[in-house]
């Protein structure tokens, strides 16, 4: 716990004496987008404009000023939650939230029924990587975490990450179909 507290004391001395000036714009439009609206702050104010619009119902698919008027930059790829939240509203994105959950579940299941250590870590994992890109990217576009360009799975546009998800994915049916020692 020490170095916990010596870590929050650092850090005004680092941000002050030691970041760039780069450093130091990302940190402070992480906390105030405003501060620069047409600048560092553009992509998450659009973002949640376009969340903000599209209420409960959405504006209807393809009916999304903010998309389809290029107010949201990289709306196929990071931000294309933005896009959903504004076209099919927050009963879409809830609808997303559960099929994400569904895949999670079942990854946690794969997991603990897994034959072996590995198995189970692998399968383990796989959910939690997939997870971490879920909550990270619905973070971002919300504005609740920095942007930092990890994209939404199976949603966003994209070679590697949809790649590599089905990699994981293709493992995870592996350590399914392999086998089960324990019975649910």
């Amino acid at each position: 716990m020490p170095d916990l507290y010596a870590l929050l004391l650092a850090s005004p001395a680092w941000f002050i004496f030691l970041a760039q000036e780069h450093q130091k714009n990302r940190i402070l439009t992480f906390f105030n987008p405003y501060r620069d609206p047409t600048g560092a702050g553009y992509n998450i104010i659009q973002s949640q404009i376009a969340i903000g619009s599209g209420g409960i119902y959405g504006k209807g698919y393809g009916g999304g000023a903010q998309s389809h008027l290029d107010f949201i930059p990289e709306s196929n790829t990071d931000f294309i939650l933005a896009v959903l939240a504004e076209e099919f509203g927050l009963l879409g994105v809830l609808f997303l939230i559960c099929m994400y959950l569904f895949v999670l579940v079942r990854g946690c299941y794969i997991a603990y029924a897994a034959n072996d250590t590995f198995s189970r870590l692998l399968a383990g994992s796989i959910t939690l990587t997939f997870f971490f890109y879920v909550f990270v990217n619905m973070a971002m576009v919300s504005g609740l975490l920095p942007v930092i360009g990890l994209p939404l799975p199976f949603m966003s546009r994209g070679g590697t990450s949809v790649v590599t998800l089905f990699i994981g994915f293709g493992l995870l049916m592996s350590i399914q179909t392999h086998g089960h020692n324990r019975s649910a």
